[in-house]
């Protein structure tokens, strides 16, 4: 008889990849909603701050991952938003 074996760290990682996926496109979403003077003490303009936000949750910039990754442990703290 066959025995089926769990892979947990494969499963704990599609965890963290669909979670930083989903935290994106709620960064994403919140930056669109920012107003102009928001945008402006980030250092962006209304244009930037749309072409981010209308990105595919799927477009993640290479440096997510890493940034993400290093705020685990119950803060998730987000560097960049774009490449």
């Amino acid at each position: 008889m066959a025995t089926l074996t769990y892979y947990r760290p494969a499963a704990a990682a599609t965890r963290r990849s669909l979670r930083s996926l989903l935290d994106l496109h709620r960064s994403r979403r919140a930056l669109a909603q920012l107003d102009d003077a928001a945008l402006n003490d980030l250092g962006l303009t209304r244009a930037q701050a749309n072409a981010e936000a209308a990105r595919p949750f799927w477009d993640m910039p290479a440096a997510w991952p890493r940034c993400h990754t290093a705020a685990e442990g119950g803060k998730r703290g987000h560097k960049t938003l774009t490449d």
